[in-house]
């Protein structure tokens, strides 16, 4: 399995990854742009507050556009991950989502 190639369930507990509910990517795309955008604010503001007063504008930017790149490309499993997180604390799995899983479950 590389980075990007997600198995259908945990290998853990065999819980289904794609619970079906509508806008359920969507979560996890909004999860990984506010992670981007917040390492963005973090990395052009310490890059500011450290060159002040005369910041250097191209490196800068520079500096800037491969974090966005980075932690758009590396934090996306991640974010799904949390996604998850989320969605199960506001939707707890149903009786046969849990039934499912025991039934999928390694070990």
């Amino acid at each position: 399995m590389g980075w990007y190639a997600m198995d259908d369930r945990c290998r853990t507990c065999g819980l289904a990854w794609r619970r079906n509910m509508e806008g359920f990517q969507l979560g996890a795309a909004a999860i990984n742009i506010i992670l981007t955008g917040g390492s963005l604010l973090a990395v052009m503001g310490a890059g500011v507050v450290l060159t002040y007063p005369e910041p250097p504008v191209w490196p800068l930017v520079a500096v800037v556009s491969a974090v966005a790149v980075l932690v758009a490309v590396v934090g996306y499993p991640v974010s799904y991950t949390v996604w998850l997180a989320v969605d199960l604390a506001m939707n707890p799995l149903s009786d046969i989502e849990i039934a499912d899983a025991d039934a999928h479950r390694v070990g």
